[in-house]
């Protein structure tokens, strides 16, 4: 494939995010606010219809990533994170 032919082309510039190699993505509202109560990750950024809460300053924090609605959109969203430094995911959700 291409990148002409691309659907979602993951871009790293200066503005973006160095992401740590451990990613949870969650599927619901309730849980993604649940789980950044319990995390210590004081930046956010926002992708698409969902946020991307992290730490800039500690590479190997973990990652909250979400909400996130069917397989699709999980799947365009952990591409965009690898590109970003993820390397490992974990969802939840149901």
């Amino acid at each position: 494939m291409h990148n002409d032919d691309a659907i979602v082309l993951p871009v790293c510039d200066a503005r973006t995010p160095k992401l740590g190699p451990a990613a949870i993505l969650v599927s619901a509202e309730n849980d993604l606010r649940a789980l950044q109560g319990h995390l210590e990750l004081p930046d956010m950024r926002r992708l698409y219809m969902s946020r991307i809460h992290y730490n800039a300053c500690d590479p190997h924090a973990p990652v909250l990533a979400g909400p996130v609605m069917g397989a699709p959109y999980a799947a365009m969203l952990l591409e965009i994170m690898h590109a970003w430094g993820v390397r490992r995911a974990l969802f939840v959700g149901w």
